[in-house]
């Protein structure tokens, strides 16, 4: 005796956000100086992203007074924009720098949190091109 019983689930996924660093920029990565970080977020999910935050892990050689910068929304299949000021301290070494970025939004009741690193390749400046 062979017995077939066949069963149906029905999944129900809710839509949600997925938004990532889509790239990122570096403006003025000079020791002694005041470095931007603009970074592209985008959200690739299918639900609007709202009270995006974004928070930089800053440590040494890096200090900063801004250390989050906030973004109301992002729908799904856009980008916004996201700058963090960073100080760079003058006795850093010319290298790459590390450092951790942590994105935090939310979907009505839901929240969700991502992070990733970018890397700060500092500079010293040229003495003689910046007397001149």
């Amino acid at each position: 005796n062979e017995m077939e019983k066949k069963f149906c689930f029905h999944l129900f996924i809710d839509p949600a956000p997925d938004v990532k660093i889509g790239g990122y920029l570096v403006r003025n990565p000079y020791t002694s100086e005041q470095a931007q970080i603009v970074l592209n977020l985008t959200n690739d999910g299918d639900a609007t992203a709202e009270h995006v935050e974004v928070e930089a892990d800053v440590k040494w050689p890096f200090s900063t007074d801004e250390k989050r910068d906030y973004i109301c929304s992002i729908p799904p299949g856009e980008s916004r924009i996201a700058i963090l000021p960073v100080n760079i301290y003058p006795n850093a070494k010319e290298k790459g720098y590390g450092l951790k970025i942590f994105i935090r939004y939310q979907h009505g009741d839901d929240a969700f949190s991502d992070s990733n690193t970018v890397v700060i390749e500092v500079k010293k400046k040229d003495f003689l091109a910046f007397v001149s």
